[in-house]
């Protein structure tokens, strides 16, 4: 067969790999035990049920055959989350697929994954990708970015232009370094990939976004950080990066056999070996569509909210979202044992609270549930996605001491309350929620507050200038520091003027500010 990509690959229909744990979930319920090839009703089915759960876009379909699904599924299977036993082509999780569900961490499981991601491989081989190409790709990356004569980055041009397509053998590192530091003495001028470059590797637009991609997925081992299309090593990482590329890694054989290659690479960090047997079905995936249906909105709202018991409350929303009596919903949660974990709520809050605008809306969703009655106890309203309005609306309607305060969640790592941000805070959101009438009584607002994956270091100087300007305090806390706050709630609740007073401290609240 000949090869029709040039170039290295990864699929991509999530760029990050914030939601894959949620991706696989689903496709493990809807699959496993089952045969997915050529099974294009479970292929329509996983698509149906990604929409359902907010991770795949909702929309016509184009071909009605269940394309997205496979995609999706063809994402997790290039991971090694996932195989199709012997012949038949039934869906079967590996351990490091396994592992994830399990509610294990997923940071060090998909670190393994990737730094162990190799081509060739059954992935490379069904997209077609050129057979010349036999390295591990990120480990190559994290190579280049230790070479001192790239001095600790590298861009996405040159990762598209200079390093997937000419890095065959991890033995080309040297000499693709020195093509680096070449092009950037010559200025770094994008136009040297020209129509013959082209012509031989496609796209540089498309080969730029490729690199892009795998930038995106190595964000995901917290190794690196990104300053617009320049990556750098972590600061203080060296030492750890260096560590994981010494632990050994040797290609693996027989790409042609999905089953050998997939129990081989999907092992993760945690086994040394998948001899497993199977018997018919599977141990995760559900076996009729009402209990599917529980598990998964089950296991949304564990991960989106701070959810510390399995209580009416929780029944009674999974009832109305799927529509199965509360009763049964209660036989098939007792029936599955899934308890709720603070440690995957906060994993995936954490995540999301660096995901940038792609996962805003979800972070916006989770941070209400932290304010709200599982999280710090108030009343809570997502009000987001209407214009002209903060994120979350934070309510207090006790009869001694009732407020209201506005919350703004900016999915970023490094935010600055930038000029239209403040001004929207100041001559909008604040103006708007003055006076807010909630059960028949007239609230003041108390508080406004940024909440973020962290803060630029003149937050505290914008939190002050909005307070002047309106008259209403207020504070930055990030996604962090507000997971410690709820810690510490949990164990000694804080009354409602203490929290008030916190979120009226005009400046960043800071974790070691909590210590009991």
């Amino acid at each position: 067969m000949n090869s029709r990509i040039n170039h290295w690959w990864t699929t991509r229909p999530k760029r990050k790999l914030i939601t894959v744990v949620d991706v696989l979930r689903v496709f493990l319920t809807i699959s496993e035990g089952k045969i997915w090839r050529g099974t294009r009703s479970l292929h329509l089915e996983f698509e149906k049920a990604l929409e359902e759960q907010g991770l795949k876009g909702a929309g016509t379909r184009r071909d009605q055959g269940g394309g997205g699904g496979r995609t999706y599924a063809r994402w997790l299977s290039s991971l090694g989350l996932w195989f199709a036993e012997d012949a038949a082509g039934i869906v079967r999780s590996t351990y490091a697929g396994e592992d994830l569900l399990k509610g294990a961490d997923p940071v060090p499981i998909l670190t393994h994954q990737l730094l162990n991601f190799q081509f060739p491989s059954p992935f490379s081989v069904a997209t077609r990708m050129d057979a010349r190409f036999r390295l591990f790709p990120f480990r190559f990356i994290l190579d280049a970015l230790l070479d001192e004569r790239l001095e600790g980055y590298l861009t996405q041009a040159e990762l598209g232009g200079l390093v997937i397509t000419r890095a065959e053998r991890a033995s080309d590192l040297s000499g693709v370094v020195s093509e680096i530091v070449s092009f950037r003495k010559r200025g770094g001028n994008e136009e040297e990939f020209d129509d013959a470059f082209e012509r031989m590797f496609g796209s540089f637009s498309k080969l730029k976004d490729t690199a892009n991609t795998f930038f995106n997925q190595l964000e995901y081992t917290q190794l690196i950080d990104r300053i617009g299309d320049h990556v750098y090593l972590k600061p203080g990482e060296k030492y750890r990066v260096n560590e994981l590329l010494r632990q050994p890694a040797t290609l693996i054989g027989r790409v042609d056999e999905e089953e050998y290659f997939q129990r081989k690479f999907g092992l993760g960090p945690n086994r040394k070996r998948d001899d497993r047997r199977f018997g018919e079905g599977g141990t995760i995936s559900a076996q009729d569509t009402e209990v599917s249906k529980v598990l998964l909105v089950l296991w949304d709202i564990l991960a989106s909210l701070p959810i510390k018991s399995i209580d009416d409350d929780l029944l009674n929303a999974i009832s109305s979202k799927t529509g199965v009596p509360e009763s049964k919903v209660e036989k098939i949660v007792v029936s599955l044992g899934v308890q709720p974990s603070y440690e995957v709520f906060e994993r995936k809050y954490l995540q999301l609270a660096v995901g940038g605008t792609a996962f805003a809306k979800e972070f916006e969703r989770s941070t209400e549930g932290v304010f709200g009655p599982t999280g710090l106890g108030f009343e809570t309203r997502w009000i987001g996605a209407s214009p002209n309005n903060p994120d979350v609306l934070v309510i207090s309607a006790e009869s001694s001491d009732d407020f209201v305060g506005v919350v703004d969640a900016k999915a970023y790592s490094e935010y600055a309350l930038i000029g239209d941000h403040r001004r929207r805070m100041t001559h909008v959101y604040v103006p708007k929620y003055r006076k807010f009438t909630h059960g028949g009584r007239e609230l003041d607002i108390r508080f406004f507050s940024y909440v973020a994956g962290g803060f630029a270091s003149t937050i505290s100087r914008g939190i002050e200038n909005i307070a002047r300007d309106t008259g209403v305090r207020g504070h930055a806390i990030s996604a962090a520091t507000l997971l410690a706050l709820l810690r510490r709630h949990r164990r000694r609740a804080f009354t409602r003027p203490q929290l008030s007073d916190l979120f009226t401290l005009n400046r960043e609240i800071r974790a070691s500010e909590l210590v009991e």
